[in-house]
């Protein structure tokens, strides 16, 4: 009795190692359908960002200046808080923008294209205390500009303001 199952035992053997074959295949099959789907949009969208990277740069650069402009206008005011929160935006546009280049470098690489792209950005930033040093002498120079007026007056520029100032010498001296 043991010799007429064990024949049959061996065919069920077969039929499950032929059965995981067949489901190992599929497995395969279906991985590489899936990471096919996943290049494919991975490829589409390194495309996309080579397509765009230019207008992007763009858009950063311009909103760094902006924030570092307004920041040091409030460094130059003695506004700090404002100094700081434009100081931060600033390098947030900044670094953003290098990590855009090396991520189209990398889409160049990756989509192997000889495509012109713009190159890696090397950071133009420095410490929120060499920001503000920037903004020193014209804070300074602000200031001074302003008590200077205060003390000897403006110089007169044009024919009018020099004979109003004429006009009120003589006054005086009379």
């Amino acid at each position: 009795m043991a010799e007429a199952t064990a024949p049959r035992m061996r065919q069920t053997d077969e039929e499950l190692r032929a059965e995981l074959e067949r489901r190992e295949r599929w497995r395969s099959q279906e991985e590489s359908r899936r990471q096919g789907v996943i290049t494919a949009a991975q490829n589409a969208w390194r495309r996309e960002l080579l397509d765009r990277h230019r207008d992007i740069d763009e858009q950063l650069r311009e909103e760094g200046d902006r924030h570092q402009k307004v920041g040091l206008a409030a460094a130059t005011a003695g506004d700090l808080n404002s100094a700081w929160a434009e100081y931060i935006q600033w390098r947030k546009a900044d670094t953003t923008r290098q990590a855009v280049r090396g991520e189209v470098q990398n889409a160049k690489i990756q989509l192997d294209t000889d495509e012109a792209v713009l190159p890696d950005l090397r950071p133009r930033l420095g410490t929120f205390l060499e920001y503000l040093e920037a903004a020193e002498h014209p804070a300074a120079g602000n200031l001074a500009e302003d008590q200077l007026l205060e003390l000897i007056g403006e110089m007169p520029s044009t024919y009018e303001e020099a004979k109003a100032a004429q006009d009120a010498a003589q006054q005086v001296n009379q």
